[in-house]
């Protein structure tokens, strides 16, 4: 009996050491089946330029390759390279490099897919090769100018051990901030990567830093991620594989950088990161050409916005004119001119609401007694894609009054022959505006706006009918 449960025992061991090993490989090709699905979908992703989806896609596969072991395994540097080029799309290189490095570390065959090759591409990937065949990341000293730099003394690696850096504690608004690191021979180091991110931000981004003289590199932090009241930062020295050999701080407990805030007379601030609310938009703008500075907490200031803008607009009209009561023969007709005067504050960093003003004048209608104007009053939801306040924005309107079109007439009315036809009273529409800014509150604001006029009712003695109509408007905008 005793032999007979041995050898039971015996065989039950036999079958799991034998069967373990096929269980591991069919779940490691299912995980492999998994990533290869995930690379697919990412790609076809960023084929329709959608390079957001594509980036979070792949990110999590690389999340699925860490969990499956399958760090070393070809998908994995796949998977790194098609992130490479999301981040090239992206208009990332020093991204894109990053993970070109890691991809080439892992497979030293992977290349640019053939339908992807291009020349920005080609170039990245050149450069990682040659970073990953040389052992280190080579290349010229790094900007020094305007920047806080920390760089130990000595040049020589062989008497370093590890990293030596000295942490930055001060950083200046609008100024680059360069991070110096010595490494040492015994971290055997083929990249350094410098990680940082400004108050406010949940990621950090990855910047590869270079090889300036003997064991020193450095990275730069740009200035734009100064308008922040801090940085935090941590560096890693990665070897083989991409594997960390050293780091100084880390994601969890990083070094931080205070940023001395600009007085208003354009000096430099204290270094506790307090911000003059004498400057209205700070350094830190919101968008559509408002400014949002941050307190002292980070946390973001609502700041009221003033804007001015002229302008000019083209709608397709219907109805008939009002002095002359002819009917609209053409579709096409011009409002040659308006005014925009603006008045709105932020509900958050990317979003604002104001209250505007579109008083047009009919220039060129010559029937006496026309109207001299067509004053309209909406309101206007704004989103802006960069908080920083430059760049595009889109927004919805609505409100009421009359846009007023000059009308041609066929035969000549009294003493002219242009009248208007008002459309209206409900109007309806939005746009999107681009803004640049100009230097300290001001901004440089271009809009385009359609707005369409409902006829729901009369107002005044006005009968008003249908028209869409398109606007292009340029003004100026200051913040408080």
């Amino acid at each position: 009996m005793m032999h007979s449960k041995l050898g039971l025992g015996m065989a039950f061991v036999a079958a799991v050491v034998v069967c373990a090993p096929q269980v591991a490989h069919a779940e490691d090709k299912k995980a492999v089946k998994k990533i290869e699905e995930a690379n697919a979908k990412a790609m076809e992703e960023y084929d329709l330029l959608e390079f957001e989806n594509a980036k979070k896609m792949l990110n999590s596969a690389l999340v699925e390759v860490k969990k499956s072991g399958l760090g070393s395994h070809p998908i994995a540097a796949r998977t790194h390279g098609n992130l490479g080029i999301v981040y090239e799309g992206l208009g990332d290189p020093d991204n894109a490099l990053l993970e070109f490095i890691a991809a080439l570390e892992i497979d030293g065959k992977w290349a640019v897919p053939k339908e992807y090759k291009k020349p920005e591409l080609k170039k990245i990937y050149d450069t990682a090769r040659s970073t990953v065949a040389g052992g280190g990341g080579g290349g010229g000293g790094g900007d020094k100018g305007g920047g806080a730099a920390a760089t130990p003394a000595d040049d020589g690696a062989g008497a370093l051990s590890g990293l030596v850096h000295a942490p930055v504690e001060e950083g200046k608004e609008g100024q680059a901030v360069v991070i110096g690191v010595k490494v040492g021979d015994d971290v055997a180091a083929n990249q350094v990567v410098l990680y940082y991110r400004a108050q406010g931000q949940e990621d950090f981004t990855a910047v590869p830093m270079k090889k300036s003289a003997g064991a020193a590199w450095e990275g730069k932090i740009p200035a734009n991620a100064t308008r922040a009241d801090s940085i935090q930062y941590y560096i890693e020295a990665k070897g083989g594989g991409g594997k960390v050999n050293a780091s100084v701080g880390s994601r969890g407990s990083p070094n931080i950088i205070e940023i001395a805030r600009k007085t208003s007379g354009g000096g430099d601030g204290g270094g506790s990161g307090d911000v003059d609310d004498e400057n209205p938009l700070g350094d830190a703008g919101g968008g559509g050409g408002t400014g949002i500075t941050k307190s002292g907490g980070g946390k973001a200031k609502h700041t009221v916005f003033v804007n001015v803008a002229v302008g000019s607009g083209v709608g397709f009209v219907t109805g008939e004119t009002e002095q002359s009561h002819q009917a609209v023969t053409c579709c096409v007709a011009s409002a040659p001119f308006h005014i925009m005067p603006e008045l709105g504050f932020w509900l958050g960093k990317k979003v604002a609401l104001s209250v505007y003003g579109r008083i047009g004048v009919p220039f060129g209608a010559n029937i006496s007694g026309h109207s001299p104007a067509s004053p309209a009053g909406l309101m206007r939801l704004l989103f802006v894609f960069d908080p920083s306040g430059e760049g595009l924005s889109l927004h919805g309107d609505v409100g009421g009054g009359f846009i007023r079109h000059n009308i041609k007439l066929d035969a000549k009315y009294m003493d002219g022959d242009v009248d208007t036809v008002a459309t209206g009273p409900l109007l309806i529409g939005g746009g999107a505006n681009w803004v640049k800014t100009l230097g300290g509150p001001m901004r440089f604001v271009l809009d385009f706006n359609v707005l369409t006029g409902v006829p729901v009712a009369e107002l005044g003695g006005v009968v008003p009918y249908f028209s869409v109509n398109l606007d292009l408007n340029v003004g100026l905008q200051l913040a408080f």
